[in-house]
C-alpha cells in the first residue's frame, strides 16, 4: 500500500473517529481530505465511500440538503463502479435524509429501492434496515402500506 493510500486510509479513520465522538465538523474536514486524495488518485470506490461519509456527517449535523447532495454522488459512483451493495446503502441513506426533511414519498421510494437491491445481493442486514425504515414511515408518519405490498410482491 502506497503513501497516498495510507494517508487516505488515515483520513477516513480519523473522520470516522471524530464522527463517533460527535465532532461532526472535524469529521467533515477529514472526510473532505479523504475525498480530495481519492479524486487525485482516481479511486472511484474510495471517492464513493468519502461521499457516503460526508453525507452521514452532514446528516448528523441536521444539514439534510447537503447530506442528500453527497449521498447522490455516492449513489452515482456506486452505480459507476458496479457496487450494488453500496448502491443499496446510498439509497437507504437518501431515504433517511428525505424522511428527515418530511418528504415521505421520496423517502419511501429510496427505501424501497434499498430493499430491492438488498434482496438482490443477499444483504440481510440491508433488508432488515430497509424494512425497519419502511415500517417507521408506516407507523410513525402514517404513510400508506401500499408501497410495501407492491414491494413484497416483487
Amino acid at each position: 500500500m502506497g503513501g497516498k493510500a495510507l494517508e487516505n486510509m488515515a483520513y477516513g479513520i480519523l473522520g470516522n473517529a471524530y464522527q463517533g465522538l460527535g465532532d461532526f465538523k472535524t469529521a467533515i474536514c477529514y472526510h473532505k481530505r479523504r475525498l480530495k486524495i481519492a479524486k487525485e488518485v482516481e479511486d472511484k470506490a474510495e471517492e464513493s465511500m468519502s461521499y457516503c461519509s460526508l453525507g452521514n456527517a452532514y446528516s448528523s449535523l441536521g444539514d439534510f440538503k447537503t447530506a442528500i447532495d453527497y449521498h447522490k454522488e455516492d449513489l452515482k459512483l456506486s452505480k459507476e463502479v458496479g457496487d450494488k451493495a453500496g448502491e443499496g446503502e446510498a439509497c437507504g441513506s437518501l431515504g433517511n435524509a428525505y424522511q428527515s426533511l418530511g418528504d415521505f414519498k421520496t423517502a419511501t421510494d429510496y427505501h424501497e429501492r434499498h430493499l430491492k437491491i438488498a434482496k438482490k445481493v443477499g444483504d440481510k442486514a440491508g433488508e432488515g434496515g430497509a424494512h425497519g425504515n419502511l415500517g417507521t414511515l408506516i407507523e410513525v408518519w402514517g404513510i400508506s402500506k401500499e408501497p410495501l405490498i407492491t414491494m413484497n410482491a416483487i
